[in-house]
């Protein structure tokens, strides 16, 4: 899955999102066991393709021994998961292995935001403490947004102080926001 972390796939009433790792259906959340959701990601970037048994528990488990039973209940849990009951869209090809059918697939790209620390200007010296202290404030409260993948503060803070297009460049953020160059207008947006 490399190269999915932004993506965002909808089929049906399911929306999987790979950078959150999150299966949604109608809107709500869908309570996935972790073996499951790696097999549905793995499906979801292979649509329309017979993918052997071999194939599946190597992309799942890896070199882990694991039975045909096993493979059979992560199917039947993804199945239960996407609201497949008729086995329409997660259907088992005799002899071959299993095929993720996807007649029409929206995938686009989710939402990604980036908090970079502030910098606190004034008369006395840098107070990292304030400015950092505030993006964490602003990425907790945007982390509740669901719709919204928020880079980590680790990820973001490492770029204090760096230009707002290289920094989206290198988050992989297609358009970015910095703070005003005026100094009566200290928060007004700039595209990047």
């Amino acid at each position: 899955m490399a190269g999915s972390n932004g993506i965002v796939i909808e089929f049906g009433d399911a929306r999987l999102d790979f950078g959150r790792r999150v299966l949604e259906r109608s809107g709500k959340v869908v309570a996935i066991r972790p073996k499951s959701l790696v097999l549905l990601c793995f499906l979801a970037t292979n649509p329309n393709r017979v993918l052997s048994k071999e194939e599946l528990i190597e992309a799942v488990w890896g070199d882990a021994a694991v039975t045909d039973d096993n493979l059979a209940q992560t199917i039947k849990d993804v199945r239960r998961a996407i609201g497949d009951r008729s086995a329409s869209t997660l259907r088992s090809i005799p002899r071959r292995g299993y095929l993720f059918f996807l007649d029409h697939v929206a995938s686009v790209p989710a939402a990604s935001v980036a908090v970079l620390p502030f910098s606190i200007a004034g008369p006395g010296p840098s107070e990292h403490w304030l400015g950092d202290g505030l993006a964490e404030d602003i990425l907790v409260e945007l982390s509740r947004f669901q719709s919204l993948t928020v880079i980590a503060r680790n990820s973001s803070f490492r770029f204090r102080g760096g230009e707002p297009p290289r920094v989206c460049r290198r988050l992989q953020i297609l358009r970015g926001w910095s703070h005003g160059e005026q100094e009566n207008d200290p928060i007004s947006g700039r595209a990047a």
